[in-house]
């Protein structure tokens, strides 16, 4: 079975050190990483999602998402 976790980052420019920081501390339970926003050039959204493949026991990546990716909208 294949387990994906969902992000949606809010404050993208603001946001995007910390969020990377996390996915690289947690890069060997991340098999694939998609990240989508709005606009281009000078009309970007600051809302992002990024998509991820999980892999791994299902504990590793419920404990992942619950201590993770709780940060204040």
């Amino acid at each position: 079975m294949k387990n994906f976790i969902i992000v949606v980052v809010n404050k993208r420019k603001k946001e995007a050190v910390t969020v990377q920081k996390i996915l690289t501390d947690w890069g060997c339970l991340i098999k694939t990483r998609l990240g989508l926003h709005e606009g281009v050039l000078d009309d970007c959204s600051e809302i992002g999602s990024i998509i991820l493949e999980m892999v791994g026991r299902t504990t590793n990546t419920k404990s992942w998402s619950a201590n993770s990716i709780c940060w204040p909208a």
